[in-house]
């Protein structure tokens, strides 16, 4: 009675949706690197065309967020860090287009026991 019909399946060209997103973004983190020493976390990206004073950096004590803007491209990316760091203490240096970010690591516990009463 349905010969010929084709099973509908939704779902089947998402997947060439998924795989052209994650090699695009693929493309678009490539390098930005995060070094981890015991007392700092380093991060470093290439801003090849982007001079100094086009890069705007946010750092806070969980993440930290880096938005340039070249003659010819643009670049943002924003990252949680895998641990507490200072930020007024951080130091940034801009070198031949690599960005260097030097985050020293919070060292004292915030863990607090909490008494139930």
């Amino acid at each position: 009675m349905f010969k010929g019909l084709v099973p509908w399946t939704p779902f089947e060209n998402m997947r060439g949706v998924a795989e052209t997103m994650e090699k695009a973004l693929r493309g678009a983190f490539r390098g930005v690197g995060l070094k981890e020493t015991p007392t700092e976390l380093v991060v470093t990206a290439q801003l090849p065309g982007v001079r100094k004073h086009d890069i705007e950096l946010d750092v806070s004590e969980t993440g930290i967020s880096i938005r340039a803007t070249g003659r010819r491209s643009s670049f943002y990316r924003a990252m949680t860090l895998p641990c507490a760091v200072k930020p007024k203490e951080a130091k940034a240096a801009f070198n031949d287009g690599v960005l260097k970010v030097t985050l020293p690591k919070v060292h004292e516990s915030r863990l607090n026991r909490i008494r139930i009463d």
